[in-house]
């Protein structure tokens, strides 16, 4: 069979990184065209934006290459987050799980879809934020969850438990970071809302909205998700 994010998604994905390169809007009004997809920018002007670099010229396989390379990123952060509070061989494990999982995650780790990128981007806020001893390491861990944010707004569910986290370390310092990213992930998603005519918080925030809630998945969540 296909893998995940291939056909007619992974076709809609790469009209996205078209529309970037050609210097179009991603959110606007729906038409037979074009109709945005319910998730925030980032990934795809990052395939755009690889896709110049490299020449390919081929929305399809930068999508692809984006998801290889992040989640190549995705060990070199799982290694360094295991070996900081157990061993190095722990990170080498760590690893082989992941890579493992490969089946189980819907074999996404190589495909033109969204959860490479953002699981990369998350894990390495979350492994910047473990290291750093000053701002500067803050505001780098920062701009790992905003480019996070960017790409998939399952960061507004993570990022306060990963604050939380840091919190009993250092509270000041763990509640301003939360504040600060806070504000700017509210500020980013504002600027390019306004630069959408409002069309970006209407797929990205008001469709999402209107999905049903199914309480009965919530156990299977554990088990199956």
């Amino acid at each position: 069979s296909a893998p995940a994010g291939s056909g007619l998604r992974g076709a809609a994905m790469a009209d996205h990184v078209a529309r970037v390169l050609e210097g179009r809007l991603i959110y606007t009004a729906p038409s037979y065209e074009h109709v945005a997809y319910l998730y925030h920018p980032g990934f795809f002007y990052v395939a755009a934006l690889l896709g110049e670099l490299t020449t390919m010229g081929h929305a399809l396989a930068s999508l692809r290459l984006v998801s290889v390379l992040a989640t190549i990123l995705t060990c070199v952060f799982l290694f360094r987050l295991v070996r900081r509070e157990g061993t190095p061989m722990g990170g080498l494990v760590a690893i082989g799980v992941y890579l493992a999982s490969y089946f189980l995650a819907g074999c996404y780790y190589d495909t033109g879809r969204i959860d490479p990128l953002f699981s990369c981007l998350l894990l390495g806020g979350i492994d910047q934020l473990r290291a750093s001893r000053s701002w500067k390491g803050l505001v780098v861990a920062g701009t790992w969850f905003l480019m996070a944010w960017l790409t998939k707004q399952t960061t507004a569910v993570i990022l306060p438990i990963v604050v939380l986290g840091s919190l009993p370390g250092n509270f000041r310092r763990g509640a301003w970071f939360g504040i600060a990213v806070a504000a700017v992930c509210g500020l980013s998603v504002w600027g390019l809302d306004i630069l959408h005519d409002g069309w970006l918080s209407y797929f990205t925030l008001e469709l999402p909205r209107n999905h049903g809630f199914e309480t009965y998945l919530l156990p299977l969540f554990w088990s199956h998700d």
